[in-house]
Order: C-alpha cells, then sequence, then structure tokens
C-alpha cells in the first residue's frame, strides 16, 4: 500500500510528493485561498498519520475515500480554531504516513 501528497488549487496540482509508505511536501510559498492538500491513498479503507503545517499535532485519520481533502483555512472566521502563525508564511511542510498495525490497535481515548 502507497500513498502521496498533491498540494492543488481547484483543478490545478501545483506540486506532488513521491509515492511510498510515507510522504512529505515541502511548499516554499505562501498558500492562496482555494488551495488544498490531498492524501491519496492507493487502497481504502485506510489507518493515516498526518499533520498539515508545522504548527499542528500529527492526526490518526481513519480515511474511507481517497483522495482524501484538506482545505487550507484562512483567518477570516470570528473564532480561529488553529494556533497563531498556522498556515502562514512562506515555508510549508505536511507530512503523511500509512499507520503500523501497532498503532491501529494500540488503546485511544
Amino acid at each position: 500500500m502507497s500513498l502521496h501528497i498533491t498540494l492543488v488549487h481547484g483543478q490545478q496540482q501545483l506540486q506532488q510528493s513521491p509515492s511510498g509508505t510515507s510522504a512529505y511536501l515541502a511548499f516554499p510559498h505562501q498558500y492562496a485561498e482555494g488551495d488544498a492538500l490531498q492524501v491519496t491513498v492507493d487502497r481504502v479503507p485506510a489507518y493515516v498519520w498526518v499533520q498539515m503545517d508545522a504548527g499542528l499535532k500529527p492526526a490518526l485519520l481513519y480515511v474511507t475515500k481517497s483522495p482524501w481533502v484538506f482545505t487550507i483555512p484562512f483567518n477570516t472566521e470570528r473564532e480561529w480554531p488553529y494556533p497563531d502563525g498556522a498556515f502562514l508564511g512562506r515555508n510549508h511542510y505536511a507530512w503523511a504516513r500509512l499507520a503500523a498495525p501497532m498503532e491501529i490497535k494500540a488503546q485511544r481515548n
């Protein structure tokens, strides 16, 4: 099983990581409204660890549809749920990896 990350703006593909059991994407530009990160898994369902910004903690996802799409948020709402500085600036880094069987079976809250 493999995955990859793609940065898209509408239908336009801006950048894509190589496929593998883990994927990393560095984007040295500012995000624009309408940008989204897509994690594409070759088989679903799958458990995938993702971190879409350095200011966010990694999250374990149960992906039932491929690609999983994360639209880049902008601080235009009254209440901003993300840490200050998240998704801002010129250098961005996102990663995703397939979860190991013991991580899937681990007890969680």
